[in-house]
């Protein structure tokens, strides 16, 4: 005869696992391989935005609340946006899409 078991969320163990240093490790991993990727994914008419392509690490005060390990991809180039949504006189060439890729597929 089968039992109904309540389940009980342990919130304190979950927010100790979003601040782990396993959890940090495995975050900025993710988010090298998305920077890596939106470098290689970069157009090359002068090579500054791919090299602007960084990762920038929030620590463990990241996530909306400041409770978790966070990561950024970033590019700080001026003409990033430009480049990312296009102008009324160029094409976009969305560079950071790969980034995303990367992360979510694990590629």
């Amino acid at each position: 005869m089968a039992r109904n078991v309540e389940y009980v969320p342990n919130r304190r163990g979950t927010g100790q696992l979003l601040k782990s240093a396993e959890m940090a490790r495995l975050v900025l991993d993710a988010a090298e391989a998305g920077a890596d990727a939106a470098r290689v994914a970069a157009p090359r008419a002068s090579g500054t935005l791919a090299a602007s392509v960084h990762v920038e690490y929030a620590g463990n005060d990241g996530g909306p609340a400041g409770d978790r390990v966070e990561a950024r991809v970033v590019s700080d180039a001026p003409h990033t946006l430009a480049v990312q949504f296009g102008t009324s006189r160029m094409k976009a060439q969305p560079f950071m899409e790969a980034a995303i890729d990367a992360i979510e597929g694990g590629s």
